[in-house]
């Protein structure tokens, strides 16, 4: 009790009229706080912790200057708060004459951005996207979504497989593929169920339409290189053509071959022909043919006799008589320096009376610097049925087997006491290859 009566000295009890005038009734002033107490109470409701029936209006809820106060707690909160100015650390949050950050300023794409220190603004998202440029820290990840609307790409990287999406990449200055040390690839993907074009290079013409002008078959195993609306300059080959069974076609214009080297057939019908054949021209416009050497042009060369025991002749044309055994002719020559084989090599007689006329012919030839005989051949007995004053040729080429280019040699011709000739020996003709 005399606890609660300096209380009440304290609070101002004792200024009221039952103090001063020594009537307090402690009694009385206890019933009296009791009934405040419980209308208190009833005014909160059933339970100190149950919230506000209705909603409090106030106007400066101000804390004193040297505290402060929570506004809700984290198990009782506030919320539908509305505010004419709200402030955070001094800050205006949301001010309605204008100084703050007004609802009325936000949208659904609006974002809040401190441009400075306590001085956060509304920013559009194109001003988000201009701020956010260039302070990327790290690997930026897109989570599988599409990124559309660029403008111009600057250099990259990349660090896996770009897939265009069968769409077209245009205005590509400059393509390097590989690197110093691994070569570069184009791939195809054309299937064999869909064989075909797989690459198909276009240029403009002159009016300007892209035209085809070399196509890539693919979905095959041997694949076809097409040139179409081209020509080609200044080819350089590094090894052999196949034409492939084909033909080589509109060569109009004149071939300058410095050197061919046949290990096939020539198109158009000409082969590689036979040992000894010569390629012989058949007219304008005709194709040349391989022929036996002296079908068309040949080598050849022809030597009278040089020397007889008898010489004779006709009305004009002379020769070695040979009319008796032992009579003798002699035939020096000397081989070209281009001789490969012999084609024909003969002893050309006319005889004076139709008989047959018997004789025996040797032949001795060597290069020089070789004894002359090195080389000798003979054909005894030999007898042959003429008419008299006709041309005949008696082939000698079986005692010159061995005739080089270069050679010098000489053919012997001598008549024998068995049908004894009676003949003029005019001389000896070589054809040659």
């Amino acid at each position: 009790m005399a606890k609660l009566y300096r209380l009440l000295y304290k609070v101002g009890y004792r200024n009221s009229p039952m103090w001063k005038y020594g009537r307090f009734d402690v009694k009385k002033l206890v019933s009296v706080l009791l009934v405040v107490m419980l209308l208190g109470i009833a005014l909160m409701g059933c339970t100190a912790t149950d919230p506000l029936v209705d909603d409090i209006y106030t106007q400066d809820v101000l804390p004193s200057e040297d505290s402060t106060y929570d506004v809700g707690s984290i198990v009782l909160e506030y919320k539908n708060g509305y505010f004419t100015n709200l402030y955070l650390k001094g800050v205006p949050v949301s001010s309605g004459n204008g100084n703050g950050i007004s609802y009325s300023l936000f949208d659904a794409t609006t974002f809040l951005y401190a441009i400075n220190d306590d001085d956060p603004q509304p920013k559009t998202p194109a001003e988000v996207m201009a701020i956010l440029s260039g302070q990327a820290g790290g690997t930026f990840d897109w989570n599988g979504q599409n990124l559309t609307g660029l403008g111009t790409l600057s250099a990259f990287t990349l660090g896996g497989t770009m897939d265009v999406n069968s769409q077209a990449l245009i205005n590509v200055l400059d393509l390097d593929l590989g690197t110093e040390s691994t070569a570069g690839t184009f791939w195809a993907t054309l299937t064999a169920a869909n064989a075909g074009t797989a690459w198909l290079i276009k240029s403009r013409d002159t009016s300007d339409i892209h035209r085809a002008r070399l196509g890539l078959s693919g979905g095959v195993d041997t694949a076809v290189w097409a040139w179409v609306n081209s020509t080609h300059t200044g080819i350089v080959l590094s090894g052999g053509i196949d034409v492939g069974g084909t033909t080589w076609t509109n060569t109009g214009g004149a071939w300058t071959i410095p050197a061919v080297t046949l290990n096939g057939a020539i198109s158009d019908g000409v082969d590689e022909g036979t040992a000894g054949e010569v390629l012989t021209s058949n007219g304008t416009d005709n194709v040349p043919t391989w022929q036996a050497a002296g079908g068309g042009a040949t080598k050849e060369f022809f030597v009278p006799v040089n020397r007889a025991d008898d010489m004779n002749q006709t009305v004009a044309l002379p020769g070695a008589y040979i009319n008796a055994a032992g009579k003798r002719a002699w035939i020096a020559f000397h081989i070209p320096h281009d001789f490969n084989s012999i084609t024909e090599a003969v002893v050309i007689l006319n005889p004076l009376t139709t008989a047959t006329h018997r004789f025996d012919i040797i032949s001795d030839y060597a290069a020089v610097g070789e004894a002359y005989n090195t080389h000798s051949g003979s054909d005894l007995n030999h007898d042959f049925s003429m008419t008299a004053l006709q041309f005949y040729e008696i082939d000698v080429s079986g005692i010159l087997s061995s005739l080089s280019a270069d050679d010098y040699g000489g053919i012997k011709l001598l008549g024998d006491a068995t049908n004894t000739p009676d003949a003029l020996v005019v001389g000896f003709r070589l054809k040659y290859t």
